[in-house]
Formats: structure tokens, C-alpha cells, sequence
């Protein structure tokens, strides 16, 4: 019995350092940003709103990441490449279903470690609703930080019904 424990910790403390040595360090930086807590208000900020998917892992995407003249940080991003299966709003129709354009993530990989702005999480590999607006330079940009960005699929069918999330999950998911 007594050997059967000691092994037990022994794989679970050599399973715990594994799990250590392969997580990166998480730098996460304020930022300011308009917060929407309503599903209309979100519309009416968005110049894009599609449902898309990443076409590359986070590791593989192109960070990025500014510098003043005096060696201070200026601002994080990656520019991550989407496939676009079905444009559900557009203001300018300069994108359409099926193509892949380039959108900003305030988030970034440097020296092996993530650099993030007010807790933002890279997109995963797969189906998203998204909602985007064009910043200064005319790129798309992921708004709202993480209430910019819903899984599509049913994992918010059984949200508070006043939520954003549900919200979006009625409009745009459920009703696909």
C-alpha cells in the first residue's frame, strides 16, 4: 500500500513538472477599451462581424511587438490569418465568404512567453463568431477583447438569457 502511494505522488509530481515545463509564462498588461454589455451596442461598433476560423495555430502566427526610441514597449499584437466561411454583417463589403483576411489580436509570443492586454486569450483553432472594427490604419481588430469573440456552438444556449453571450448565441449561432 504503502509503495503504491509513493508512486502515485511520484507520477503526479513528474506530471505536474511536465505540465510546468510546457506552459509559457503570462505577462498580461492593462489596457483601455470600450466595453459593450449588450448585443446591439456591439453591433452598432462593429464594421465586420463574421463567423471564421484561424488557419494557424497561435505559436505559428506573426507577433508583433512595438518599441519607443527609448526602448519601452509601445504595443503587442499578432496578426493572425482567418478563413471567413459566412460574412453575417458588413459597413464597407470588402470581404466576402470564403476569403482569408488578416485581423489584429492584442495579444502576443515573445521569448517564449505571452504578452496579453486585460486578460485577452488568443483565438483557438476553430469556429467563431467575431466581431471586428477597423482601427486607425485600416486594419481589422478584434473588439470588446474576449466579449468580441464567441465559440460557435452551444456552449452558450444555457446562459443567462440577459447575457451578451446568449445573445449572440440566439442570433447567430442557433439560428444557423
Amino acid at each position: 500500500m504503502k509503495i503504491k502511494i509513493i508512486i502515485g505522488v511520484l507520477i503526479l509530481f513528474i506530471g505536474t513538472k511536465i505540465l510546468i515545463k510546457n506552459e509559457k509564462e503570462v505577462i498580461n498588461l492593462l489596457g483601455s477599451y470600450i466595453k459593450y454589455n449588450n448585443l446591439k451596442e456591439l453591433e452598432k461598433a462593429s464594421d465586420l462581424i463574421v463567423i471564421g476560423e484561424p488557419l494557424d495555430e497561435f505559436e505559428k502566427r506573426n507577433h508583433k511587438a512595438t518599441y519607443f526610441k527609448d526602448g519601452t514597449q509601445e504595443d503587442i499584437y499578432t496578426i493572425t490569418k482567418l478563413k471567413v466561411y459566412e460574412v453575417l454583417v458588413t459597413k464597407e463589403n470588402d470581404v466576402k465568404n470564403g476569403e482569408v483576411i488578416e485581423i489584429i489580436e492584442p495579444i502576443t509570443l515573445k521569448d517564449n512567453k505571452i504578452i496579453t492586454t486585460s486578460d485577452y486569450y488568443a483565438l483557438e483553432k476553430e469556429k467563431y463568431v467575431i466581431f471586428l472594427a477597423k482601427n486607425t490604419y485600416g486594419e481589422y481588430s478584434i473588439i470588446n477583447m474576449n466579449e468580441g469573440k464567441f465559440k460557435y456552438n452551444n456552449k452558450y444556449k444555457n446562459s443567462d438569457k440577459n447575457s451578451l453571450k446568449y445573445q449572440v448565441y440566439e442570433k447567430y449561432i442557433n439560428s444557423n
